[in-house]
């Protein structure tokens, strides 16, 4: 079995779906992640040595290792320039090449409304949506208001598509599959702790805000987007295939 987890930047994939990802590989799965953009124009939240996205992109590389996934792939999109159509074209020649099980990317909302977030999503959709056999494609859910101090920060540098804070996140009480992350929580912690330059001074509980690691290393949620629909009461991101 092959899950991908195809996300915007380097370090969505260790916040949003690090447990999910590395409970796959522990279980003989093939896990790849696959990365629209470098994260080139992101900020730094430490002194780094060398061009940002060379930077994230060696981070990213490290976040694999840490949740024992393949060395990351990059689509090379423009960090936020991404588009839905560019990103559909994109993921479908990806898709096509790695033919993977299961895809796992953030929800409609982008965790926090960001565009690239969001226009990947859309453009993954669209890729799929012309498939004979599309993978079963999962979003990654958030509790409702868990992201809305990062989404107001984010919203005083760039517009969002997301206009209101009623419409991130979900009641995950109603989510397809839950995947309590104490048995992976040293990886998932490596693997956030790996992007050293979105952080202060290289502390994990730095990351977006402090006070949201704790809940990100308690328990990942998930509903299934499309293609096969998880069995009733599923442990496993396979079950059923």
């Amino acid at each position: 079995m092959h899950l991908l987890g195809l996300f915007a930047h380097p370090d969505d994939e260790a916040f949003a779906a690090g447990a999910l990802m590395a409970l796959a590989a522990r279980g003989g799965a093939k896990v790849t992640i696959a990365c629209a953009t470098r994260g080139e124009c992101g900020s730094s939240r430490s002194t780094i040595g060398g061009m940002l996205g060379d930077v994230r992109s060696r981070e990213l590389a490290a976040s694999c290792a840490a949740l024992g996934a393949e060395p990351p792939v990059f689509l090379d999109l423009p960090d936020g320039k991404v588009d839905s159509k560019g990103a559909a074209s994109a993921v479908a020649s990806l898709l096509r090449r790695l033919a993977p099980d299961v895809v796992v990317t953030l929800g409609d909302d982008g965790a926090y409304g960001h565009r690239d977030h969001i226009a990947l999503t859309r453009g993954l959709a669209d890729a799929v949506a012309g498939m004979a056999e599309p993978p079963r494609v999962l979003h990654a859910q958030f509790p409702r208001g868990m992201f809305e101090p990062v989404w107001r920060a984010l919203r005083r540098l760039v517009p969002s598509p997301v206009a209101d804070t009623v419409d991130l996140g979900c009641n995950v009480g109603r989510s397809d599959l839950r995947v309590d992350v104490a048995p992976v929580r040293a990886a998932k912690l490596a693997a956030i702790s790996a992007h050293a330059s979105q952080l202060v001074d290289g502390d994990p509980h730095s990351f977006l805000r402090r006070g949201l690691i704790d809940r990100l290393l308690d328990t990942e949620h998930y509903r299934v987007a499309s293609g096969p629909a998880l069995p009733v009461g599923a442990d496993s991101v396979f079950a059923g295939l």
